[in-house]
């Protein structure tokens, strides 16, 4: 693993420089694993769970923003807030988070004191408009024009739509006990799953009793043009009538890089380098805070070896004794890219 260092890096005390990898300066805060497809980046990410959970934490982990953001599932849009709400892939999410994590849930107590703040659509009480009105100077449009378009029939008609799910979590359930009960009393209820995780993520930002473990894989799909379609977005060429992740509420809830925020414990993040044509997008051209990223890079050919030797003692190479011509020959044809190293494992017979 190789850190994208800075100009002047910062300082950071002796006992992370011994313990560290170098360069990292985000302890307590966040970590953005970068790279090339298939290099290993969600195994990090699956190790870096599964030592959280030996060790106690709390994980809460997302496996696949891109199926946040690029699968179709039914959807619902909360008119009040403009937002799109994602019940059945909540509720998925929070089906893993207490399977994972059922052994310490029940002894984490809910605090009431920042409890039942978050509506439907996992909006704060305290927010601003998620969607506020802006103009667009090279359309000369506002960006709810769309609203001309709407008759008086649709509008009682998506009134109507809210009222029937405008409710909160924290109004449905007064005094949670832990936060086993807050988790299973939204999975029992079908519109309060999203709200649920807001209330959920609140509880962990703010835990001090528990570390706290935030994993979010394939993190750059949170950042791209959803594929489910809306007139509301034809002003906007970049989205092409396609919904934006920051307007679906589910998304919303994963996209920030935030993990300063988190009292007790960091987040953790992985991304593809995205090629188009002969440029390479890295966080630096992003103006992404440097020592806040790793770029995870392809085997060195030692650690090949190695890896070829636990595929093939594990079955997935099957080759009887691969020598070190075939390991070497591998390496040329895949330069010890994970992925691709295993795609010529059961394609080709050796």
């Amino acid at each position: 693993v190789r850190c994208v260092q800075e100009t002047a890096p910062r300082w950071t005390p002796k006992v992370y420089r011994d313990y560290s990898l170098p360069g990292f300066f985000g302890f307590n805060s966040s970590l953005l694993l970068t790279g090339e497809k298939s290099v290993g980046k969600s195994g990090i990410l699956a190790y870096a769970s599964m030592w959280a959970h030996k060790n106690n934490w709390i994980v809460f982990k997302v496996p696949s923003a891109y199926k946040l953001t690029q699968t179709r599932n039914i959807i619902r849009r909360f008119h009040k807030s403009g937002l799109y709400l994602q019940f059945d892939q909540a509720k998925d999410l929070l089906k893993a988070f207490r399977l994972e994590n059922e052994h310490i849930l029940p002894s984490i107590p809910v605090n009431l004191d920042i409890y039942g703040k978050y509506n439907v659509a996992g909006v704060h009480k305290d927010d601003l408009d998620p969607n506020p009105v802006t103009w667009d100077p090279e359309r000369k449009a506002y960006s709810n024009d769309w609203e001309r378009f709407i008759n008086p029939q649709e509008k009682l008609g998506m009134d109507d739509s809210d009222r029937a799910i405008d409710v909160s979590i924290g109004e449905r359930l007064k005094n949670p006990q832990n936060l086993l009960e807050l988790v299973d009393f939204a999975l029992k209820e079908q519109f309060l799953s999203v709200c649920a995780i807001y209330e959920i993520l609140e509880q962990l930002y703010n835990l001090e009793s528990h570390c706290v473990l935030i994993a979010v894989d394939d993190y750059n799909w949170l950042y791209r043009p959803s594929v489910y379609p809306s007139f509301r977005y034809a002003n906007k060429k970049e989205l092409n009538k396609k919904i934006p992740p920051y307007h679906l509420s589910l998304c919303r809830a994963f996209m920030k890089f935030d993990g300063h925020k988190i009292k007790n414990g960091m987040k953790l993040c992985a991304a593809s380098l995205g090629r188009f044509e002969k440029h390479v997008f890295s966080p630096e051209k992003l103006n992404f805070g440097l020592g806040y990223n790793y770029e995870v890079e392809q085997l060195e050919l030692d650690d090949f070896r190695n890896f070829c030797t636990f595929c093939n003692q594990n079955g997935l190479w099957k080759v009887n004794s691969p020598n070190e011509f075939d390991i070497q020959r591998l390496y040329l044809m895949t330069q010890g890219n994970i992925g691709e190293a295993v795609e010529c494992m059961v394609t080709y017979e050796y």
